[in-house]
């Protein structure tokens, strides 16, 4: 939609229709300590599977693209450096997509995600080996377009994955901090109020003048119908003031 007249920060660099982000992410990762993501294998204890510590710092990528002021198409990867029972690190990777549904009127930008993907880990085939699991996932945020090309964002998400020793789901929270850039899309026009015209600067708007543009004060007289007085006779003197007309 059209930014507003309004002026300040809040008011200055809104989302553009048409427009593309490209941002780096950080962040942290919870990866819930059942997260099912292990290489079975029926000669290990509890086939493998170890239990995820708590946190995890990650790193990403995300680009975005908006064909509406108030919705977008972005697509995620990164990696989380976690760790297991017994204290081996291992690498967990996401590679995802979501829509995003955003208020559009302010420099400070609150949105919505909902999206799935594909969770990964890669260790030793001794740690957990390595495994692929689909996720749903869902969030709140904000943007903060700083300017017209640059942005900073925070987000929080749940993923949900499956369960590594039962049929359940579980969630992994995440908490990520993003900069970002924005470029391209269409500049919003500024709407700008404006009162009613007086075309012939009569002082009688238009919407009230019965002669927009011709102004009615002639000689003194005016009585507001926006029209100039009659001067039957030509002498200079309007009719209403004219001795002899």
């Amino acid at each position: 939609s059209a930014a507003s007249a309004q002026e300040g920060w809040l008011y200055e660099n809104p989302p553009k229709e048409g427009e593309t982000e490209l941002s780096l992410y950080g962040g942290v990762l919870l990866p819930n300590e059942q997260l099912e993501l292990f290489d079975a294998s029926l000669d290990k204890p509890r086939q493998g599977f170890k239990p995820y510590d708590s946190v995890a710092p990650e790193l990403g990528l995300r680009v975005g693209y908006y064909p509406w002021t108030t919705f977008g198409f972005e697509f995620e990867t990164g990696a989380a450096f976690a760790t297991v029972e017994g204290g081996d690190g291992v690498t967990i990777w996401t590679a995802r997509a979501h829509g995003l549904l955003q208020y559009d009127e302010w420099s400070f930008v609150p949105f919505l995600v909902l999206g799935g993907g594909f969770t990964g880990v890669t260790s030793p085939a001794d740690v957990v080996g390595s495994d692929t699991d689909p996720h749903v996932h869902f969030g709140v945020g904000s943007k903060f377009n700083i300017t017209d090309s640059f942005q900073l964002r925070v987000d929080l998400r749940d993923n949900i994955t499956p369960a590594a020793e039962s049929a359940d789901l579980v969630n992994n929270f995440e908490a990520l901090a993003s900069i970002g850039l924005r470029f391209g899309g269409a500049e919003e026009e500024m709407v700008v109020e404006e009162g009613p015209k007086d075309s012939d600067g009569d002082g009688i708007f238009d919407p009230d003048d019965k002669c927009p543009n011709e102004p009615e004060n002639v000689n003194g007289v005016q009585d507001e119908d926006g029209c100039p007085e009659p001067d039957t006779d030509g002498d200079g003197i309007v009719d209403p003031i004219d001795a002899c007309v």
